[in-house]
């Protein structure tokens, strides 16, 4: 890979500058748009029954309290989950459906691809949800629609569509 004129290789990064590097080359192929996001915030009953359902969301929560003699694991995601997402223990739609509207790309990106490593996928969301198709404004069905179809399983393919 060339840069500004030298050969330079992603093997030779750091760990935090290669994960910026990931983040930095995966939104170049992620799209979002204020339909993405709207879509999102109607299956965040989803994604609350599968961050509360599966115990992450009380995980998360106490992870991230003050223990004494506890050496904290600084997961990013799960900080910023806990600080704008979780209503004490459990995952907040409110919280989650505010956070979505002023969120940035990269870390929304950070945030999906963390749920999709988690097993609580895009197509797990929405069915969680109990959605149907006629249930969304016509301008998001289509995302539905394709969920349906199986042409979108996780966030991610989400993301680059």
């Amino acid at each position: 890979m060339m840069f500004c004129g030298h050969i330079w290789s992603v093997a030779t990064l750091s760990a935090p500058k290669f994960r910026d590097f990931l983040i930095i080359s995966n939104q170049v192929k992620m799209s979002i748009t204020p339909e993405k996001k709207q879509f999102i915030q109607y299956i965040a009953g989803g994604l609350s029954t599968l961050m509360n359902g599966s115990m992450l969301a009380e995980e998360i929560y106490t992870s991230n309290l003050p223990w004494p003699n506890k050496e904290w694991i600084e997961d990013p995601t799960e900080l910023y989950i806990n600080d704008n997402i979780l209503e004490g223990s459990s995952f907040s739609e409110d919280k989650f459906c505010k956070a979505m509207e002023t969120i940035d790309k990269g870390t929304l990106w950070e945030l999906l691809t963390y749920f999709d490593s988690r097993d609580m996928s895009i197509s797990h969301a929405y069915i969680e949800s109990c959605l149907v198709v006629n249930d969304l404004p016509e301008e998001l069905q289509g995302f539905a629609e394709s969920i349906d179809y199986r042409e979108i399983e996780t966030f991610e393919d989400f993301l680059e569509l």
